[in-house]
């Protein structure tokens, strides 16, 4: 069986690494929020075992968001997940991801603060999460439990089980978001928010009770900017077959196979001017969340069914209207 899977949300709405290895507390963070993510001093209670994302995680993590995206863009999730209500529209607007280095600092930051021993955390505190570059940013964290430790981290397992939220989210919000308490999919909807167009992801190996039924931890944490969520405003603009990225914003271009809009072609060059091609295993399809489990749990069946744990209270509260947005801004 799975190792247990924990998914939190608080969306207002690195070994060998790739970007910043340990979160940085820049002089603006300090001065304008003494108490952000990046700011606070260390969880004394963490003994963290592994630190931030290698080169091929990061490439996962842009593979699997915006494989999805370009599912829910193409409209051709319809065939594998019942939705309520009527058939999800093709996406006009949906911005093809690209990572960045500031939102994954702060994502791993907040990663570095690990959870309590059951792998609970605060996740109401969004206005501390800001970058130099986005006032307003969303987040969505997982984080997973085992009896034995992990021989790996599951990016591709943690991203779907954000993504299949879809079942829950009715088509007719899709024009106005509008979080329904009762159903769950805060995850889903800011990871394929059209508007989103940075990803920053940080990943951190854990223990804190050595004694616990489920002594090792993993906590996933992503950051998007700008952030989704907002409420009243659309998740994107729906179309049809023949409209698929037809709107796309103004220095983006439609890429009919995917579906998303991309960067110009300069653009796109300087900023993947310092990539390397991701390893040909990262464009497979992605597989269901069942991928990186511990080898020993996998023989032993010793680990409990995944459990999924939204509080909607904190969702209600994170979100912000419009209005609230622009004095953000």
């Amino acid at each position: 069986m799975q190792a247990p899977t924990f998914l939190l949300t608080a969306v207002l709405c690195l070994s060998s690494c790739f970007g910043p290895s340990v979160q940085e507390c820049k002089e603006e963070y300090r001065r304008r929020e003494p108490n952000h993510i990046a700011c606070r001093p260390p969880n004394q209670n963490c003994k963290k075992t592994k630190s931030g994302l290698s080169r091929g995680e990061r490439f996962a993590v842009l593979f699997h968001h915006n494989h999805w995206r370009g599912v829910v863009a193409r409209g051709e999730q319809n065939a594998t997940w019942k939705q309520r209500g009527n058939r999800y529209a093709p996406a006009r607007n949906m911005l093809k991801l690209i990572w960045d280095n500031e939102l994954a600092s702060v994502a791993q930051a907040r990663a570095d603060q690990c959870t309590d021993a059951h792998g609970s955390i605060d996740t109401n505190d969004y206005l501390k999460r800001f970058t130099t570059k986005f006032n307003f940013t969303g987040e969505n964290q997982a984080v997973r439990l085992s009896n034995v430790s992990f021989t790996g981290r599951n990016w591709s397992g943690m991203i779907f089980t954000w993504y299949s939220e879809i079942r829950y989210y009715p088509t007719d919000h899709i024009m106005e978001y509008k979080p329904e308490c009762h159903a769950h999919s805060e995850h889903f909807s800011q990871m394929v928010w059209a508007a989103t167009q940075y990803v920053g992801c940080g990943a951190t190996d854990y223990t804190i009770d050595p004694k616990a039924e489920l002594p090792y931890l993993q906590l996933y944490v992503c950051n998007y900017g700008p952030g989704g969520n907002v409420l009243t405003t659309p998740l994107y603009l729906p179309g049809d077959d023949d409209t698929i990225c037809s709107s796309c914003p103004k220095g983006t271009a439609c890429n009919k196979k995917t579906g998303l809009c991309e960067l110009g072609k300069g653009a796109r060059e300087s900023q993947e001017a310092s990539e390397e091609p991701a390893p040909d295993a990262l464009h497979k399809e992605p597989k269901p969340p069942d991928e990186g489990r511990p080898t020993s749990a996998r023989r032993n069946g010793a680990d409990r069914p995944a459990i999924v744990r939204l509080p909607c209270a904190v969702t209600w509260g994170a979100a912000v209207s419009a209005a609230l947005r622009a004095l953000l801004f």
